[in-house]
C-alpha cells in the first residue's frame, strides 16, 4: 500500500509475512470489503479518541481488539451481552506481559467469526451501533442540546 507512513512502517513492520498486508489509506467500499474479510481488527494502542474504526469493523462483522478504555466504554453504551463482548476485546498495552496476552487474545478472537451464532451477534451489534451512534441519534441529541440551551434562563 501507499500512504504517509508506508516507508516508516516498511522499515519496521513484519518482513516477508504473507499473513500481513499493508493496504495504506482506504475509503468507501474497498475499506468495507477489506475490513469484512479480516478475521479481526487488532489495534493495540495507548489511546483512541473515539474508536470509529472499531465501529466500522463491527459493522462489517469483524471483531475488535483495541484500547481498553474505549472498548469498555463501547461495551457499556451498547449494553453488550456476553456473546457480544467477544467482538469487543479490551487490551492494555501497558500490562507487564502484554505481548503474550495479546497473542492469547488474538488466538481466541480469530475464532469468533466462525461461530454458528456469528450472523445473529453481528446483526444485534449493528442495530445497537446504529441506535446509539447513527446520524438519526446524533441529530436528535444535537437538537436536544440546542433546545436545552435556548430554554435555559
Amino acid at each position: 500500500g501507499t500512504g504517509l507512513q508506508t516507508t516508516w512502517f516498511n522499515a519496521r513492520g513484519p518482513q516477508n509475512n504473507s499473513n500481513f498486508v499493508l493496504h495504506g489509506y482506504l475509503a468507501g467500499e474497498k475499506k468495507h470489503l477489506i475490513t469484512e474479510s479480516c478475521l479481526a481488527l487488532v489495534t493495540p494502542s495507548r489511546s483512541e479518541s473515539f474508536g470509529l474504526i472499531y465501529l466500522e469493523a463491527l459493522m462489517s462483522g469483524t471483531p475488535v481488539i483495541g484500547y481498553y478504555k474505549t472498548i469498555l466504554e463501547f461495551r457499556n453504551v451498547l449494553d453488550c451481552s456476553e456473546q457480544e463482548e467477544q467482538y469487543l476485546v479490551p487490551f492494555n498495552v501497558d500490562h507487564t506481559d502484554s505481548i503474550n496476552l495479546l497473542s492469547i487474545e488474538i488466538s481466541k478472537i480469530v475464532k469468533v467469526k466462525n461461530a454458528i451464532e456469528h450472523d445473529d451477534v453481528v446483526s444485534r451489534l449493528r442495530r445497537k451501533i446504529i441506535h446509539h451512534y447513527g446520524w438519526d441519534r446524533v441529530i436528535q441529541d444535537m437538537i436536544a442540546i440546542y433546545n436545552e440551551t435556548i430554554n435555559t434562563d
